[in-house]
């Protein structure tokens, strides 16, 4: 994993590259970003959301995020998605842009991340390169994806997987964020 602070940079075609990619493994179509973030974080939520239950339209925080999204990316073209996979923001010049209202560097939100070069990479297209960006904290993070991060996305979404084809979602294991968590009610209430 290469982390370091955002330098920018400039190749073009990003965007009409990943617009024009064809479909070679379909094995990595049914992973999202969002399940890479929730596999690490709280498999209780992954189930959950893996199988359409979702409490997030009711959470104040989500509505923050998708606000800071707004002002973030005012002019930028967001929302991407491409086969189920959703991307922030792809720039041009094969930049993959992803924020998270926190003001902590999560491994969640790293391999979250990575997750996008990583099914980009499944499919053909290569060369491009993400940004973690942190608004709040004024933070920004560029990540390339390795040896180490192909083999440690590999065991996640096989964990994934896993875990989305039982029949019921994992017991919840309470941890420090669980109160701001959509899900808090139906996991403890």
């Amino acid at each position: 994993l290469e982390v370091c602070m955002y330098g920018g940079g400039n190749v073009n075609g990003g965007v009409d590259t990943l617009q024009n990619m064809e479909m070679e493994n379909m094995d990595y179509d049914k992973v999202t970003g969002m399940q890479v973030n929730y596999y690490l974080s709280c498999k209780t939520k992954l189930w959950l959301y893996s199988h359409s239950v979702s409490f997030e339209h009711t959470s104040d925080l989500v509505k923050l995020g998708r606000l800071l999204h707004q002002e973030y990316f005012n002019s930028q073209r967001k929302d991407v998605f491409y086969n189920g996979v959703a991307f922030d923001v792809i720039k041009p010049n094969k930049q993959i842009i992803e924020v998270k209202r926190g003001t902590r560097v999560r491994e969640c939100d790293i391999y979250q991340t990575l997750y996008y070069l990583y099914y980009l990479e499944k499919h053909g297209v290569k060369g491009f390169t993400a940004i973690l960006t942190y608004p709040r904290a004024r933070k920004k993070l560029v990540l390339t994806l390795g040896d180490k991060e192909r083999k440690q996305l590999d065991e996640i979404v096989n964990g994934i997987r896993e875990i989305i084809s039982n029949p019921y979602p994992p017991p919840p294991k309470k941890k420090k964020f669980c109160k701001g968590c959509a899900y808090y009610d139906f996991c403890f209430g």
